[in-house]
């Protein structure tokens, strides 16, 4: 697809309207099928097929499920709409009608509006446009239609070019609807990245609250182990308390139980209402009385004895604490410098603390059961008092109680606390999970997006390169083949050594290798392009030349070298049958093109085919290099096979001059043949007088033209080792004076 395909129409080649309607057998008439064509760019770029597009080319009628199937086949959206209007008009009536009342319904005003220009503007029997070449093999089209053939001759390079053009169009379609599709997974991409980033940033907002909600919690947990600490003291004391006023309500009823006891002795009748009024009769004997009143005391006195002791050691245990925690703390303390003393009292400290941590609790063993023995003996006395004064005045007490309650307590927070810690824990390991594979998701991506991106930058590099190394060793050949092809044989010979001549066909072999090599470098690429990043493009162009000259110089001192030892080295095929010696060889034959085909082994018949595919018009130069290239492109075998064969026929038609231009390595043979034939003749018929007198006056003029010709040539060959611009060599016969 080519920008010519929206040319004029007063530009394109009249075609027979017959001819299109034969090769597009459709429902649409010629004017419309050239409508839809010549406008195919217009509609690749502006046409949308989407999913109501193709329902409505299917419910009219115009497209079945194999033909959709042939259109979703294609990957890309221009090979779709090309193949959707290749196949439009094989299906259906009126297709061009309702083509556009589909395009009206899918509002493609702007489309129809081209259309229908353009339908006005065009004529019957208007050449296809060049996008109509992408679905057409071009030789086997010429083949079918031979009058299309003789019609076109003077356009065919014209259509070649299109057909290439809409070729690389085409793909370059492709390679840009390839680069808008990774643009636009770039802007996903890159939408998704902020999108991954923003939600970092509240999941890193959610953490730090999580953080600070945590933080409070931790400080709760500490007020309400303080509280607890409180209340287990509090919890304490009242125990002591009431433990005292426990004794004192004992000692209390021993002296109401004395008091009665004196006041029968003394027989006192009125007793005073009071607190004394409470108790009740002690009725006993006096034995059974003073043993229970003996062992009620004893067992009182066992007890307070048990209280003091413990009031003791709790006044212990609390300096145990205090030291505990300032060892503690000493111990915990920051130090810049641990020589061997400090070390010691380390040690010694933590020993001290490792005993008082034993003997706190040692003695917390002790108190406890110090404090079930008391709880024993009160039982007892409260049995013991409940015979004696017949009622109990001790409270309900459970001395355990106040464990249960904190053991609880401690408990339901720790609980709240581990699993507290475990959700944060948790919920911290997803989140950083879920950030960690965001960031290495990114960093693939960019990753892959930066190689890329090298990898494209290499490859043009290396593509600039090797085109400009190309361009320029080819221009070298170029002129040197120039300036070799401004001498015929005869004054190439006459003017310029056998050496001389040998340094300048090895020089373009030398060429011609390193032209193979690098198109042999440049597959080798394009087969494997994962090896084009590591291609070294660092020397500037100064240094390549530099590298070059010294490659040249080396091969003249081996070619030399090899000269002297006269030493016979295999030849390499080269490649003699160029396009250009072809031409030059036409060229000099002009008329006789046919007897040189006779002689290379072509018939008639196939000579007359080479002058049918050429133009009627077509001069013998023209008609001679197209036998030559047809032979040298039919025959299977090694170049230099052919190129000796053509030199024969040469031979045969006694053509040497032509022989020596096509395989000019062996020049120096052919010469010593043909005189050696020169002095066989000599021998057999002697000259004459005047024949000798013309041979004399043409090897002065040889003479003088060898010495001056021979410098000049020598200044050519130094200027073209050089890289220096040629002059223009003198034809041959000049004079010295011309030169």
């Amino acid at each position: 697809m080519t920008s010519e395909s929206n040319s004029d129409p007063d530009d394109s080649v009249q075609l027979p309207a017959v001819v299109a309607s034969d090769y597009r057998r459709t429902n649409m008439d010629l004017k419309q099928q050239l409508v839809l064509w010549k406008k195919a760019n217009y509609l690749m770029d502006n046409i949308n097929l989407s999913q109501p597009f193709l329902n409505k080319l299917v419910d009219y009628g115009l497209f079945n499920r194999a033909m959709m199937d042939q259109i979703h086949a294609k990957h890309y959206s221009v090979e779709r709409i090309l193949v959707m209007l290749s196949l439009l008009g094989q299906q259906g009536d009126d297709v061009f009608n309702k083509f556009i009342h589909i395009l009206m319904e899918t509002k493609h005003f702007e489309v129809v509006k081209e259309l229908r220009k353009t339908e006005k503007y065009t004529h019957y029997g208007e050449m296809l446009p060049p996008v109509f070449t992408y679905f057409l093999n071009l030789s086997e089209f010429l083949r079918m239609y031979p009058h299309i053939a003789i019609k076109l001759g003077e356009d065919e390079k014209h259509i070649l070019e299109t057909f290439i053009d809409g070729k690389i169009e085409m793909a370059t379609r492709k390679i840009s609807e390839s680069n808008k599709v990774l643009e636009e997974k770039i802007v996903r991409l890159k939408k998704r990245i902020s999108q991954l980033q923003q939600e970092i940033c509240v999941r890193t907002e959610r953490e730090s609250l999580l953080q600070e909600k945590l933080r409070q919690s931790k400080e709760d947990i500490d007020s309400l182990k303080s509280r607890i600490s409180e209340l287990e003291e509090m919890n304490f004391q009242w125990k002591c308390e009431v433990r005292r006023l426990k004794h004192f309500r004992d000692e209390q009823e021993e002296l109401e139980k004395w008091i009665q006891e004196e006041r029968k002795e003394r027989k006192i009748q009125d007793a005073p209402i009071g607190m004394f009024g409470r108790l009740p009769t002690f009725v006993s004997n006096k034995k059974a009385k003073n043993t229970s009143s003996v062992k009620l005391k004893l067992l009182s006195a066992q007890v307070r004895m048990a209280i003091n002791k413990m009031y003791y050691a709790q006044g212990h245990i609390e300096n145990l604490s205090y030291l505990e925690r300032r060892l503690n703390s000493f111990i915990g303390k920051p130090r810049d410098v641990f020589d061997k003393e400090t070390i010691q009292d380390l040690h010694n400290l933590k020993t001290l603390l490792i005993d008082t941590q034993k003997e706190k609790q040692s003695i917390k063993e002790e108190l406890t059961e110090e404090e079930k023995e008391i709880v024993a003996k009160e039982h007892e006395i409260e049995i013991l008092r409940q015979e004696i004064l017949g009622k109990s005045m001790t409270p309900e007490y459970q001395p355990e109680g106040h464990s249960s309650l904190r053991t609880k307590m401690l408990q339901l927070l720790d609980d709240l606390n581990k699993l507290h810690e475990l959700h944060v824990q948790r919920i911290n390991v997803r989140h950083f999970k879920e950030i960690n594979t965001m960031k290495e998701h990114i960093s693939e991506i960019n990753y892959a997006h930066n190689k890329d991106k090298e990898a494209l930058k290499w490859r043009m590099r290396v593509k600039m390169g090797e085109l400009h190394r190309r361009e320029m060793l080819h221009r070298r050949m170029k002129h040197t083949i120039l300036v070799l092809c401004r001498y015929n044989a005869k004054n190439l010979n006459a003017t310029v050594t056998i050496e001389d001549a040998r340094k300048v066909v090895r020089g373009i072999i030398g060429d011609a290798r390193k032209l193979r090599k690098m198109v042999d470098q440049a597959e080798m690429l394009e087969k494997n392009p994962g090896g084009i990043g590591s291609a070294k493009e660092d020397d500037s162009e100064k240094e390549r030349l530099e590298r070059e000259r010294l490659e040249r110089e080396q091969e003249e001192k081996e070619a030399t070298k090899a000269g002297k030892q006269k030493k016979k080295k295999r030849r390499k095929d080269v490649d003699y049958l160029k396009n250009e010696r072809l031409m030059f060889v036409a060229d000099r034959l002009k008329e006789e093109w046919r007897t040189l085909g006779l002689h290379l082994g072509l018939s008639m018949n196939r000579m007359d085919m080479v002058e049918i595919e050429l133009p009627p018009d077509a001069k013998p130069d023209i008609l001679g290099y197209a036998m030559l290239k047809a032979w040298r492109d039919e025959i299977k075998g090694k170049v230099s096979v052919k190129a000796s064969r053509l030199v024969k026929g040469l031979l045969k038609m006694g053509r040497k001059d032509l022989a020596i231009i096509v395989l000019p390595i062996h020049r120096v043979e052919l010469l010593e043949e043909e005189a050696n034939e020169e002095l066989e003749r000599e021998k057999v018929e002697p000259k004459t007088s005047e024949e000798e007198e013309e041979d004399e006056g043409e090897e002065r003029e040889d003479v003088v033209d060898v010495n001056a010709v021979s410098e000049l040539a020598r200044n050519v060959l130094g200027m073209q080792t050089r890289n220096d611009p040629v002059p223009v060599l003198p034809e041959v016969g000049a004079t010295q004076g011309t030169v």
